[in-house]
């Protein structure tokens, strides 16, 4: 298995997840031109792409869609509550025309190679989800926009080998920070996004000792830093006595962060 993310942030979120010569990306918020040339860039065209996974409509989450031509007829999956949102780009539904595949919940598919578990997070979506994709041995647990770390997000965070978790904000740049009064409530309240802390608390609690690899992503430009975000968490696991996990923050754009784990040996009995 391979990951790559490729936008991660408010201005557009798309991760790219390969294996066995097949690709899905995980949500498309950039812009057409740009999500195209950054697909591109890191050798998963557009036209090449299996499956599309939407974790909700929000338009830094789905801004690109028209990056994929209707005519490959390329599945886009999504929750039955984000496919009935309906979303608009430019006054026409954003869906029409495309092939929509509902994956509610809690519930378990396979697309090609890869099998991909949906979980419910708290979000102002219409039904917001995250995803747990497993492929010849490995899995990633893709967790952008959660607004409370919830218990039932404990299993898939904890048997995942790469965790793609939001760390959003600094409480207190947030609270000091520019943004109208009811934004801030918004940002910061259960259906709004992940704090730092609260990122760093939900890992020290779910992963095990050593040999992880952990994405922070969804980083604020207002109300957050990248160097904020790293070492908030890496003390907060820490303090936990977790040690021997890898964390590193995402980009805005750019593949400039990889995984591509050695694959697994299978033992053989004698």
């Amino acid at each position: 298995m391979r990951v790559t993310s490729i936008a991660s942030g408010s201005s557009g979120n798309a991760l790219v997840v390969e294996h066995a010569g097949e690709a899905l990306l995980v949500d498309c918020g950039c812009p057409p031109r740009k999500l195209t040339q950054l697909l591109r860039e890191v050798g998963a065209p557009a036209t090449g792409l299996s499956a599309i996974l939407l974790t909700h409509e929000h338009s830094d989450h789905i801004a690109g869609i028209n990056a994929i031509p209707r005519a490959l007829d390329v599945p886009f999956v999504m929750t039955p509550g984000t496919h009935a949102a309906q979303p608009r780009l430019g006054g026409t539904p954003i869906f029409a025309g495309r092939r929509v595949v509902e994956q509610p919940c809690g519930s378990t598919r396979s697309l090609g190679a890869f099998e991909v578990t949906s979980f419910p997070v708290s979000h102002d979506g219409a039904e917001v989800c995250g995803y747990l994709i497993a492929a010849g041995g490995r899995s990633v647990a893709v967790f952008t926009d959660l607004g409370a770390a919830e218990p039932h997000l404990h299993e898939p965070l904890a048997g995942a080998d790469l965790l793609v978790i939001e760390a959003n904000h600094d409480e207190g740049l947030l609270w000091r920070g520019p943004y109208p009064w009811h934004l801030k409530r918004r940002v910061a309240g259960p259906l709004g996004h992940l704090s730092n802390d609260a990122c760093g608390l939900l890992l020290g609690q779910v992963l095990p000792d050593g040999g992880r690899e952990v994405w922070l992503a969804h980083l604020s430009r207002t109300n957050n830093r990248p160097q904020v975000a790293a070492s908030a968490v890496k003390n907060l696991l820490h303090i936990n006595g977790q040690t021997g996990h890898t964390v590193q923050v995402l980009p805005q754009y750019g593949a400039s962060l990889r995984w591509e784990p050695a694959p697994l040996q299978l033992a053989l009995g004698l």
